[in-house]
C-alpha cells in the first residue's frame, strides 16, 4: 500500500489513518519522521483501510486541532506527535485584533511562470500583529485522547507567508527518547517523550522569498541532529549534538530561500548529509566537508531527497522540472557528467516529494495533475 507522505493543513487528526499500522520499539516500524520509516514516504508494513468517511465506515476516532499547521504527524508505539502554530488573536498587551488579510498576488515574474505560479494566486498573508503560540501535541494513538500538550514558544511573527502556508511547517523526528521540533525562526526544540523540553535554540529569523514562509524538517542521525536554513540571507546547513543543542559545525551556503528537508545515508562508511537545492551538495557528518555535488535542479527546490539504493534522487519542479539519479560513491563535481545514473524532466514536482515503493518511483511534474511513474 503506497501511503504519500505529503504535508496537509491540521483541521482535524483522524484515527483511521493509523488503524493496522505496526507498533515496535525501533524506529523501522514507525512513522517516526517525516516521510515515513525509511525516508521514501511509504511503509511496507502499514495495512490501513483505503475507504474511510467522516461519520463511520473505518473510522476509529477523530479529533479537531487547534491552531494552523502544515506539519505532519509522526507516531511511535503507542503516541502521536504533531506540531502546530495558534493566532492568539491578541497583540501583547491584550487587544484583540482582526485576523490579517492576505497580500496581492506578487508579480508574473516571482510566480513560476504559467503553470508553476498558480499558487501564488492565493496570495501572502500580512504580516501579524498578534502574538502567535509554538505548540508540540502528543494524543493517545488508540483512542485520540490527549497525552500531553507543551506550549514552547509565543512571538509575533517577523514576515508573513504564502497563502497556502502556515507558520508551523516542519515536522517533526523522533527516537523514541527524544522528540525533536524545528519551528524555524521560532526556534529548535528537543522534548522528551512527556513533553518536557531538555533543549532549545534560536538561530534567528529567515528571511524568506516573497515572505513565502519557512518549510524544512529537522533531521536525525543517531546522536546528531541536522538544520537547513536557506533563505535570502546568510544560507547555511548545522550538524548539532542532538543531545544538548550545541553546534558541531556549520557551513555557509551560497542557495537562497528552500524548504528541502536534509537526507542523511550511510554508504561506504561515511555518513552523508545531503541538501536539495539548485545544486544538490552532499556534507561529511563528521566535520561539513563537502563529498560531492551535482548541478541541474531548478530554483524554488521542495522536495526531499529519495534513497534508492546506492544513488539518491533529487527532484524539483519549480518552471520546469528535474530529477536525477546520483551514486551516493560520488566526488567532487559531478554536473553533466557521466558519472550521474540517469536524468529526466518528465519527472519533478512543484511542491510534494515523489514517493518510492518496491523499486518504483512515482511523482508529478511542475504543479500538473498528473501522476508519473519510473
Amino acid at each position: 500500500m503506497r501511503i504519500p507522505a505529503f504535508h496537509f493543513c491540521m483541521a482535524a487528526l483522524v484515527g483511521a489513518l493509523f488503524v493496522g499500522t505496526s507498533v515496535a520499539e525501533d524506529a523501522d516500524k514507525n512513522w517516526h519522521r517525516f516521510r515515513g520509516p525509511d525516508g521514501n514516504g511509504a511503509s511496507a508494513t502499514a495495512k490501513p483501510p483505503v475507504k474511510w468517511n467522516k461519520d463511520s465506515e473505518n473510522l476509529k476516532w477523530k479529533i479537531e486541532l487547534p491552531g494552523k499547521g502544515n506539519s505532519s504527524p509522526i507516531v511511535w508505539d503507542d503516541k502521536i506527535v504533531v506540531m502546530t502554530a495558534v493566532d492568539s488573536g491578541k497583540t501583547p498587551d491584550g487587544k484583540s485584533v482582526e485576523p490579517a488579510e492576505a497580500q496581492p498576488e506578487p508579480p508574473r515574474q516571482e510566480r513560476g511562470g504559467r503553470r508553476g505560479g498558480r499558487g501564488g494566486r492565493r496570495g501572502r498573508s500580512a504580516v501579524p500583529k498578534t502574538t502567535h503560540e509554538f505548540w508540540v501535541l502528543c494524543f493517545n494513538r488508540k483512542d485520540g485522547s490527549e497525552v500531553w500538550k507543551k506550549k514552547v514558544n509565543e512571538a509575533i511573527p517577523h514576515e508573513g507567508h504564502h497563502g497556502t502556508s502556515t507558520f508551523c511547517c516542519g515536522s517533526p523526528v523522533t527516537d523514541g527518547k527524544h522528540i525533536y521540533c524545528s519551528f524555524g525562526s521560532y526556534g529548535i526544540y528537543c522534548l522528551d517523550m512527556k513533553g518536557k523540553v531538555v533543549w532549545d535554540r534560536d538561530l534567528g529569523d529567515m528571511q524568506t522569498r516573497n515572505s513565502f514562509g519557512e518549510g524544512a524538517s529537522p533531521a536525525l542521525h543517531g546522536d546528531k541532529l541536522a538544520i537547513i536554513w536557506d533563505h535570502e540571507g546568510q544560507s547555511f546547513v548545522e550538524v548539532m549534538n542532538a543531545k544538548s543543542g550545541k553546534k558541531i559545525w556549520r557551513k555557509d551556503r551560497s542557495d537562497k530561500t528552500g524548504w528541502a528537508t536534509p537526507r542523511i545515508v550511510e554508504n561506504d562508511g561515511k555518513t552523508q548529509v545531503i541538501v536539495n537545492g539548485m545544486t544538490v551538495r552532499s556534507y561529511d557528518i563528521k566535520d561539513g566537508k563537502i563529498i560531492w555535488e551535482c548541478g541541474g535542479q531548478t530554483g524554488n527546490p521542495i522536495p526531499t531527497p529519495i534513497v534508492s539504493g546506492e544513488n539518491i534522487i533529487c527532484m524539483t519542479g519549480w518552471r520546469n522540472s528535474a530529477c536525477y539519479a546520483i551514486p551516493l560513491d560520488s566526488e567532487g563535481d559531478i554536473s553533466d557528467s557521466e558519472k550521474v545514473v540517469w536524468k529526466t524532466r518528465d519527472l519533478g514536482p512543484y511542491v510534494p516529494t515523489g514517493v518510492l515503493y518496491k523499486g518504483t518511483l512515482y511523482g508529478t511534474k511542475t504543479t500538473q495533475a498528473f501522476l508519473t511513474a519510473l
